[in-house]
């Protein structure tokens, strides 16, 4: 396990910064906590951030008291949230709040666009394994002495729906979930973990997901309808700001090696029963639809699936690449409301790039991305394989505007 965490992330690139690690005291995020901690440099702080749920009642408090007993063990600071902490203070993940004091940082060599594009290309390369001698040993752990009781948690108050204006929310409030579930749960603890970051000062949030949990979302994707960037499964890396890597350092790994692992080191891990509950659909796909493809199609079902999603992954990243570079050559104008891109006489790519090139202004311009359906894109393609001479205007949510005049593409909302 060790190897593929290095390989993926290399203790090189965060050598004397600050990492805020999410642990939910699963077995997954333990184990990360753990080999960070065994791997990092002593100029390295690592921030232990727990969200709390509070759907589980006592389970939930133990969950957060495991993580907080275990960083304290290991020498780490602890920062815990709870859902009813978070109600009054939702806000999509792309902003920063003015009033979170953001501790300075030390220059990195991977701030600017060339050197993020640097630090992804090396992220995502898997590198020969490396000798380990430079690993500091974890000092036997020892059961888990009592813990005084939490305070009092307030109440859980109901969670209004997401509206079908958010970022990110493409549902109506008839469609949106309540705070059970998984994409509200998701976001309230995205949001969580990067509020933490961002008063931390920290470069990087680290979190647990493995090479299971990344065969189950190609599925999900796969059932429900998706592109090239959903086949390939759960991105290693995304930006969480201008200022802040989002790493999993771990999606090479199998959850196997990850309770092997564990057990090696005699640490206990906590058992969340929602695991076990079919009304998540991501566990009706590890309970019921993977058990059933391995019963079939043979128990390496798991690893071909892995593979053929790494194999998109390195296609996605290519066409992620050409789409910069056409949104980058095509732009004139660029503000908050409105963008203007040149129009060629005819059209000098295949429409995949310019697709992922509008996405990706979308994704700049805080537009909401996730609703744009199927038919809104096919509006769009008709609308750039059209003459020059044609003057259609296209309406898409959120009153985005897409027009053609003058040889330049206008789109805003302005």
């Amino acid at each position: 396990m060790i190897d593929k965490l290095l390989n993926r992330w290399p203790a090189e690139r965060w050598r004397g910064l600050t990492i805020v690690l999410g642990c939910s005291g699963g077995a997954d995020s333990t184990a990360l906590l753990l080999a960070i901690c065994q791997l990092k440099p002593a100029d390295t702080t690592v921030v232990v951030a727990h969200f709390n749920h509070q759907l589980r009642g006592a389970e939930s408090d133990g969950d957060q008291q495991f993580v907080e007993e275990l960083a304290r063990r290991l020498g780490c600071a602890f920062v815990g949230g709870t859902a009813s902490q978070s109600l009054g203070s939702q806000r999509p993940p792309s902003e920063s709040p003015e009033d979170l004091p953001l501790t300075p940082r030390p220059p990195l060599p991977e701030d600017g666009e060339r050197g993020r594009e640097a630090l992804k290309d090396s992220m995502g390369a898997l590198r020969p394994s490396s000798p380990l001698s430079h690993l500091s040993p974890l000092s036997p752990l020892s059961p888990l002495s009592p813990l005084s009781p939490l305070s009092p948690l307030s109440p859980l108050s109901p969670l209004s729906p997401l509206s079908p204006s958010s970022p990110g929310s493409s549902k109506s409030p008839k469609a949106s979930k309540s705070l059970s579930s998984e994409a509200t749960l998701r976001d309230l603890r995205y949001q969580f973990l990067q509020r933490t970051a961002e008063e931390q000062g920290a470069r990087y949030v680290a979190v647990a997901h493995t090479a299971d949990d990344g065969v189950e979302t190609t599925l999900h994707n796969l059932a429900r309808g998706t592109g090239l960037a959903g086949l390939s499964g759960i991105s290693p890396y995304r930006d969480m700001n201008s200022d802040l890597v989002l790493i999993r350092p771990l999606i090479d790994v199998w959850r196997s090696e990850v309770v092997e692992y564990l057990a090696s080191h005699g640490q206990d891990f906590r058992h969340d029963s929602s695991n076990e509950s079919h009304s998540y659909t991501r566990n009706r796909i590890r309970h019921r639809w993977l058990p059933l493809l391995e019963e079939d199609m043979g128990t390496d079902t798991r690893k071909a699936i892995h593979r053929s999603s790494t194999i998109l992954a390195e296609v996605d990243a290519w066409l992620e690449l050409q789409a910069r570079e056409w949104l980058d050559q095509h732009t004139i104008v660029a503000n908050s409301s409105r963008v203007e891109l040149l129009a060629s006489q005819r059209v000098d790519v295949e429409w995949p790039v310019i697709q992922r090139a509008l996405a990706i202004l979308w994704t700049r311009q805080s537009w909401p991305l996730m609703a744009m359906t199927h038919a809104h894109w096919s509006q769009l393609r008709e609308l750039f394989q059209m003459p020059p001479s044609n003057s259609t205007v296209v309406e898409l949510p959120s009153r985005i505007r897409v027009s053609r005049t003058d040889g330049r593409w206008t789109i805003g909302n302005g």
